[in-house]
């Protein structure tokens, strides 16, 4: 067994796009994209409390600036509803802006989304750079940002979004999230012992 000495602290923050184009239907049964955001939210989070207390849930969305939420309990992430449009940069550096006041050994960001940023002011090759810009910065103050892209099809940013994320994967069926849960509580624990 091992020595509580011996294992390191861990910090958690789990973010949520609900913005308007979560809203749209990603499979046959009318699920939607925010559906499977808040679905994988509430799996991941409540697994995640087994190794440790210092889990959080948070939504955005955005117009000329960006709206968060903090979900009080893992069943209120529930409650996100999808509208506006979506600054991730701002987001991202919200949350890392969290973490970095954080003492844990390891910290983490799971963002969930469907990828493209795009609000008033915030569209096309500018939002991205800046997207990625947030990605990188999170990264390289030691924070391990885990990107979930969850959509139809494909796009090419997804590519772009990988490369600064410390892990990505692109989900287009709730059925093909589960098996990567175990997966990534493997990696996560891991790092804290």
């Amino acid at each position: 067994t091992l020595c509580d000495e011996s294992r390191h602290s861990l910090e958690v923050l789990i973010g949520l796009d609900a913005s308007g184009s979560t809203s749209a239907i990603i499979n046959m049964d009318g699920t939607t994209i925010l559906d499977i955001e808040k679905a994988f939210s509430i799996i991941l989070g409540r697994a995640l409390r087994f190794i440790t207390p210092e889990v959080r849930a948070y939504a955005f969305n955005s117009q000329t600036s960006t709206n968060i939420y903090r979900a009080e309990s893992f069943e209120a992430i529930s409650s996100f509803k999808s509208s506006e449009g979506n600054r991730d940069g701002d987001f991202i550096r919200y949350l890392t802006s969290l973490l970095k006041k954080s003492s844990a050994d390891s910290r983490f960001i799971f963002l969930l989304s469907d990828g493209k940023p795009c609000s008033i002011n915030y569209n096309g090759r500018e939002a991205m750079e800046d997207t990625l810009l947030a990605m990188r910065e999170a990264v390289n103050v030691g924070i391990k940002l885990i990107y979930y892209n969850f959509d139809k099809n494909q796009s090419d940013y997804f590519d772009l979004l990988k490369k600064e994320a410390t892990y990505a994967r692109y989900f287009t069926d709730p059925a093909q999230i589960l098996p990567t849960i175990p997966e990534m509580l493997k990696k996560i624990t891991s790092s804290v012992i």
